[in-house]
This record gives C-alpha cells, sequence and structure tokens, in this order.
C-alpha cells in the first residue's frame, strides 16, 4: 500500500513507465471512501500521453485492487519520462562511476538491477560496489556523479629498500621559502649513537601482484626492480646476512656517498682555557659557548648551544649555531657545507653550501657558494657585503642609516677568488719584474 493511500479513505491507483510497458498499481478505498474510477486513469493515460490500453483490462486491475503491479500496455514513448544513467569510466581503468538524473513523473526510479545493468553495458564487471549503488538510489543523489565500481591496483615489484634508525637528511638546507621559518632547534646537524646500536637495516622486498581494470582487463604488474644493499662505512659493522648495520664505536652517525658511517666525535661543554683550541678530524659538539679568541676546528660537522663572539669555526661539514655569531668584526667561519644560524653579525663567512639566517645579516661579509636563506620575522640584511653563487632570499635589504649593503647574486665566489689570487700574482710579478729591470 502507497503511503498516500494510507493517509486518504479514498482508493489510490498508480500509473508509471518500466522497461517499456506501462504499469497500473490499484489500492481499495477505505470504509466509506471513494473507489478507483475507470476515468481516473483515463484521464491520467492522456496527461501522460499512455497508449490506449482495453477498458476492460483497467477496470479489471482497479476492480482488484490488490496494490501489485499489473503490466498495462506497451509504451515505448514512456522512455523519455526514466532516468538517464550516464556511466562513466577512468582513463586507467581503476574505477566508474555513475550519474542518474531523477525520474519524471510517470516513472519510477531505476533498480539496483537497472544501474548493474548500464555498466555491464558498458564494459564494467569487476568490482561493482552493490551497497554504493543502493544507498545512491536510497538517497535519491541524483544528478551526482558517485563511484560505484572499483579496479584493483597492480602492486609492482619493489626491492629490498633500506630503513635507517637516524634521519639521513638532517640539516639539509631546504630551499622552500614557502614553508615559513625554518626552525633551528630541528637541524640538529650530530646525531649521537653508541656502539652496537642498530642503524639501518634492510626491508623486505614486495613481490609483483598483476592488478585487474573494473572492465576485466588484467594490468600487469612491473616485475623489474633494481637491487638494493647495505654499504658499511667507517667504523660501523654489517651483520653476516647482509641485513643490517650496527655501530662499532660510539659517534656521530652520517650517511656518507651511501655508505652508513660513525664518525668519532669530541663533546665539550664550553671551548676556553680549560679546553683550549680544538683541531679535531670528525664532528664537534659544542654544549654551550665558544669563548672569545679561541678556534674550532673540524673536519666535520660543529654545534654550538649558545651564541659565538670573537672566535674562529672551520668545518668540513655544516655549522649549526643553535643563537648566532656577534663577532664585533673578528669573527669568522668557514664551512665545506651549510651554515645555520639565528644571527651573523660583525663576522667573515666562507661557506661551500647554503647560509640559513633565521633573523638577520649585519656588518658581515659572506661568501656563499649556494643561497644565502633569511627567514624570519625580519628577515633583513644590512651593511653586509654577500657574494652568493644561487639566490638570494630576505624581507629586508640594506638601511639608509647604515653602511651600503652590496648583494651579488648568480656569481661563484670561487671565481671572485680565483681572480683576485691571480691579481695578486700579476702585481707580485709585475713587481719583480720592475725590481730586475731597474738592478738592469
Amino acid at each position: 500500500m502507497s503511503p498516500s493511500h494510507r493517509e486518504s479513505r479514498d482508493g489510490q491507483f498508480d500509473l508509471y513507465y518500466k522497461n517499456g510497458w506501462a504499469y497500473l498499481v490499484a489500492w481499495p478505498p477505505g470504509e466509506g471512501g471513494r473507489p478507483v474510477y475507470r476515468e481516473d486513469v483515463q484521464n491520467r493515460m492522456k496527461i501522460l500521453r499512455v497508449p490506449r490500453a482495453d477498458r476492460a483490462d483497467v477496470a479489471r486491475i482497479i476492480e482488484e485492487a490488490d496494490g501489485k503491479p499489473h503490466r498495462l500496455v506497451e509504451w515505448p514513448d514512456g522512455r523519455r519520462l526514466a532516468s538517464v544513467i550516464t556511466v562513466t569510466v577512468t582513463q586507467d581503468g581503476l574505477s566508474a562511476s555513475v550519474e542518474i538524473t531523477a525520474p519524471k513523473r510517470g516513472a519510477l526510479a531505476p533498480t539496483s538491477e537497472k544501474v548493474v545493468e548500464a555498466l555491464e553495458a558498458h564494459g564494467v564487471r569487476h568490482g561493482i560496489d552493490r551497497e554504493a549503488i543502493g544507498d545512491l538510489l536510497r538517497k535519491q543523489q541524483w544528478e551526482t556523479s558517485t563511484i560505484v565500481a572499483s579496479g584493483t591496483p597492480p602492486v609492482h615489484a619493489r626491492p629490498a629498500s633500506v630503513f635507517y634508525h637516524f634521519n639521513p637528511d638532517r640539516g639539509k638546507p631546504y630551499l622552500e621559502m614557502e614553508s615559513g621559518r625554518i626552525n633551528l632547534r630541528e637541524l640538529n646537524f650530530i646525531e649521537n649513537k653508541s656502539a652496537g646500536a642498530l642503524l639501518a637495516e634492510l626491508q623486505p622486498p614486495v613481490a609483483p601482484v598483476d592488478g585487474r581494470a573494473v572492465t576485466g582487463e588484467v594490468l600487469p604488474a612491473s616485475t623489474t626492480a633494481e637491487s638494493v644493499e647495505l654499504i658499511a662505512g667507517e667504523n660501523t659493522e654489517l651483520t653476516d646476512d647482509g641485513r643490517a648495520i650496527h655501530a662499532a664505536a660510539d659517534g656521530n652517525v652520517r650517511l656518507i656517498d651511501g655508505a652508513v658511517a660513525i664518525e668519532p666525535m669530541v663533546t665539550v661543554e664550553n671551548v676556553d682555557y680549560e679546553t683550549g683550541n680544538i683541531d679535531f678530524d670528525g664532528p664537534v659538539l659544542v654544549e654551550k659557548s665558544i669563548a672569545d679568541g679561541f678556534v674550532v676546528k673540524a673536519g666535520g660537522d660543529v654545534q654550538v648551544g649558545r651564541s659565538v663572539g670573537r672566535a674562529t669555526i672551520i668545518a668540513g661539514g655544516n655549522v649549526l649555531l643553535k643563537a648566532g655569531i656577534n663577532g664585533g668584526e673578528e669573527g669568522r667561519i668557514e664551512c665545506g657545507g651549510t651554515l645555520a644560524a639565528k644571527f651573523v653579525e660583525g663576522a667573515s663567512v666562507t661557506c661551500k653550501g647554503s647560509v640559513i639566517v633565521e633573523e638577520a645579516l649585519m656588518h658581515s661579509e659572506l661568501s656563499v657558494w649556494r643561497h644565502c636563506v633569511l627567514t624570519g620575522r625580519r628577515a633583513e640584511i644590512i651593511a653586509c657585503d654577500v657574494t652568493a653563487g644561487g639566490s638570494v632570499w630576505c624581507k629586508k635589504l640594506g638601511s639608509v642609516a647604515e653602511p651600503p649593503t652590496r648583494v651579488s647574486i648568480g656569481v661563484p665566489p670561487a671565481l671572485i677568488h680565483a681572480h683576485a689570487l691571480a691579481v695578486r700574482e700579476h702585481d707580485r710579478l709585475s713587481e719583480e719584474l720592475e725590481k730586475t729591470r731597474k738592478e738592469l
């Protein structure tokens, strides 16, 4: 019984299109209600442009009023009232969606079976989600593209992969200005490991598994995969099966040309008269500060916990100053990698990587092989002489109240240094030639 009939004492009927036919359903009246008359049905047929049907058949159906659909007459033109089901299959064949128009008055909403038939007519036979189809029809989400079939993507072969138990890219100077400020507290170039610690291990390879498109077509998985192996560097040990690397000594773990290595490291609280100058082949960690006049020279990275004054730092790797340097025009930094600091003032800097400064460069001279990047709120360069082989990023350049600021971009400092040496050598030879000429 239809909802409208339950709410009325009068008899009710429904006339609708389905699969090329007109169907008639009739319900009896309640006590004292008006029955359905044949004229009611005929008038509805005229409105919907249903072909003429046998009057006896109409009379019989409304008289029986059994609430069941009865096929009344062929109605090809009724297709114009039915929903249109549009099927779309993605180019990779991994999903199919349908978009269904709302049925017009005089037609029923399509059934799940009808939607499945439309999918199969478009070659979709695999991964059909009948629950999604039923949900779509139940919620009457007309004219909305809905994924109702999903293929199985192939699993491509992958070789054994390396899982590092340390950060192999720590301190990497990513040039991503849109990401905002760079947190110098998180760069941490030095990562200590104890002897015996697990440093790296091989993860199992992934076997290829073919996929299947929604059309049933097999999607072949790639079976070729490059092999990978663990390379143990200095002060590390490779297990007999070649699947893991452990530290053989205490120190700083690094990835050097693809090899996992441990660099024995010097760690001091301060560099001052108690320690003297430091000259070490590996990395150096200064937990607090470097006193004025002292020199820290390291073959690896140098990390300093507090600000640096009139001191000299020479590093074969990276330099991280978690505060900054106020060199009073006597501070000097030379590094073969990246320099990261909160600020640089009154210092001479030679850097073969990039310079990343959070707040300000002031009254300093910098030769940078790659990029010079300032990322903080101030991000200003004032009264400096900067030569960068790559690019320079800042918010404020120069100040009318300070000495001139000079910036050279795209000029390799090594070329400038070579030119300066050539000029000095030329001058020296000229002087010797002039001296010889006078002697003669």
